[in-house]
Parts: structure tokens; C-alpha cells; sequence
């Protein structure tokens, strides 16, 4: 668990822009069931309008879920955690290059 008080405050608001996004979506899919069962109710409910709902719920809760990859991304890195090390990169990279040219002279 990251201390909210250690990350930076351009990740606290992009942390609560994506959750705003993530949350505006929910809304929108739980207001798209919500007309389908008031439809249902008075017998409107058309074939197509759960199917409608329902893509409308699975699209929300897809980017919720992207949305949170995101924030877990950006904890990640705050954390100097699971980023990519570039200098052992570089080391790495000269030593295989080393090998190599060393093979090519024996």
C-alpha cells in the first residue's frame, strides 16, 4: 500500500481523473440498465435494448479496469518499483556486445 502522502501531487490528479473517467462510465452504463428495466416495466423494452445495456455495462467496466491498470502503473513507477532500468540495460547490452566482439576475434 503506497502512502498517499509520498506520491506526487501531478499522480494524485491523474489519479482522480482517471477515476472520474472510470466512475462517469459505471454512471453511464448503471443509467443505460436502469432505462432498460423501466422499459421492461411498461412493456417498450425493445429486442436490441438489453443487448444495448448490456455493451454499454461490459464497455464501462473494461476501461474501470484500464483505468485502474493505469493508476497502478503510475504507482508503480512512484515507487521507482518494476520500471525499466535503463543503466542495467546499457550495462547488459555492453557486456553481450563485448562477448560478441570477442567471439569475432577468436
Amino acid at each position: 500500500m503506497t502512502d498517499l502522502m509520498t506520491v506526487s501531487p501531478e499522480f494524485l490528479g491523474e489519479a482522480v481523473r482517471c477515476l472520474q473517467v472510470a466512475l462517469d462510465r459505471v454512471n453511464n452504463a448503471c443509467r443505460a440498465l436502469d432505462e432498460y428495466a423501466a422499459k421492461l416495466e411498461t412493456n417498450e423494452a425493445r429486442p436490441g435494448d438489453l443487448a444495448a445495456a448490456l455493451t454499454t455495462a461490459t464497455k464501462a467496466a473494461l476501461q474501470a479496469q484500464e483505468q485502474k491498470g493505469k493508476i497502478e502503473n503510475v504507482l508503480r513507477i512512484e515507487r521507482g518499483g518494476d520500471g525499466l532500468d535503463l543503466d542495467a540495460a546499457r550495462v547488459e547490452i555492453r557486456c553481450r556486445l563485448d562477448r560478441i566482439l570477442a567471439a569475432g576475434d577468436a
